[in-house]
């Protein structure tokens, strides 16, 4: 046991009042975060051990309060030391949706997901919630990295100057487009790695803290273009109309769903770009290959849509001749 675990399993004792605790380590996502499963008198709890410097908790706090009271399915918090970066919560269980969710059963949890989706965009209050706008300095910080880990890093300066002009001009098409759409509560992360399908068939949702003001389809295509499963074409399809003609019912919206449909393939292309290089920067920098198997889907997504769009089609070109070889050679090396 390090040192960080030694003193989460101090804290747990003073907080339960019981030295009978054990802690079981969970699986490890894309952060600085750990988990452990608590039990102690025969009760189940979820510790969160954030570190300070790399992973501080207060927006999880904050937004983790603000969505219970919007009857949001998210942990409750039943102890917290900000300083330290440790949290207990209530324990979902540990059956993701990622592992749940089959064709008998797709169409309920879907509709469950994107219910929920929309009782966090209709209700939660833009100008009154502080957390960050995903604007276009986010934007371009996270296409930036794209650039400088899928490109630079991975394939190693192969593009010409044209070629990266080509590249600057299509992702600030791209940041010109997330922002041009209707700017609403973003959970970020909204994928079937961070939905838990409890004991009783209910939701939660975790990992939330991380939420901006920002696209109004960007929740949606991270939940039914999930970089870590798929779906037919025609299933997705019809769980957006049925998201569409929900969100009609609870937020005054002003456009199609052709036009909805547009910036859902937009904010995709973007959201599956950043996707790709925390896949790469975690196996190039972190010796961590998890990830390998899931770019080829995650770009799959990009081009089934980017020739859609016009302004994209020169980047297209570059992602099919020289990004997406590389990265697939990588991925079954």
């Amino acid at each position: 046991m390090n040192q960080r675990q030694s003193a989460l399993a101090a804290w747990l004792k003073s907080c339960l009042s019981d030295h009978d605790v054990h802690m079981q380590a969970l699986p490890a996502d894309a952060s600085f975060r750990r988990y452990f499963r608590v039990t102690t008198n025969g009760q189940s709890f979820i510790a969160m051990d954030a570190p300070p410097e790399k992973e501080p908790i207060h927006s999880f706090v904050y937004l983790a309060k603000h969505l219970r009271e919007l009857k949001v399915p998210v942990p409750q918090i039943i102890a917290e030391d900000i300083q330290k970066g440790f949290l207990l919560l209530t324990d979902f269980g540990d059956h993701l949706l990622l592992h749940r969710i089959n064709p008998s059963n797709a169409d309920d949890l879907y509709q469950q997901a994107m219910d929920d989706l929309i009782l966090m965009q209709a209700n939660a209050k833009n100008n009154e919630w502080d957390i960050p706008k995903f604007d276009r300095q986010m934007i371009s910080t996270e296409l930036s990295n794209f650039k400088h880990w899928v490109l630079e890093k991975h394939s190693e300066n192969t593009l010409s100057p044209i070629e990266h002009k080509i590249v600057d001009a299509a992702l600030t098409w791209l940041t010109d487009e997330m922002l041009a759409q209707p700017q609403v509560f973003v959970h970020r992360d909204y994928h079937s790695r961070n939905i838990i399908v409890q004991a009783n068939q209910k939701l939660g949702i975790i990992d939330f803290q991380d939420a901006v003001i920002g696209p109004i389809s960007y929740d949606l295509v991270s939940l039914l273009r999930d970089c870590y499963i798929s779906w037919p074409q025609e299933k997705v399809t019809q769980w957006m109309s049925y998201f569409y003609e929900n969100l009609k019912q609870h937020h005054p919206i002003d456009f199609s769903l052709a036009q909805y449909s547009a910036w859902f393939d937009i904010a995709g292309i973007q959201r599956h770009l950043k996707a790709s290089f925390i896949f790469v920067r975690k196996w190039l920098r972190d010796n961590d290959n998890r990830y390998l198997a899931d770019i080829p889907r995650t770009f799959a997504y990009i081009q089934h849509v980017i020739d859609k769009y016009p302004d994209l089609n020169a980047f297209a070109e570059i992602l099919e001749c020289k990004i997406i070889p590389e990265l697939s050679w990588a991925c079954h090396d």
